[in-house]
């Protein structure tokens, strides 16, 4: 099973920082650059499709105003 608690794999419907049970990581790292992880596509997803929609919720989401909670 993908979706298993303790698997290190996104189990939780958040955001966080450095934290990998959540769908949307945000590394501790710092350098000069910081990236953010979509973790919730599996391995046969169409790489493509799966993009355009992360970058259609994302501006969904800037467009709005919405609030994304406090980090899991």
């Amino acid at each position: 099973a993908r979706f298993v608690l303790g698997a290190f794999c996104p189990f939780y419907l958040a955001w966080g920082w450095d934290n990998r049970t959540v769908y949307c990581r945000v590394p501790a790292e710092r350098g000069s650059g910081t990236r953010v992880e979509n973790r919730a596509p599996c391995a046969s997803a169409n790489p493509y499709l799966a993009m355009a929609a992360v970058l259609a919720a994302g501006l969904d989401g800037i467009q709005n105003k919405i609030d994304p909670g406090e980090p899991a």
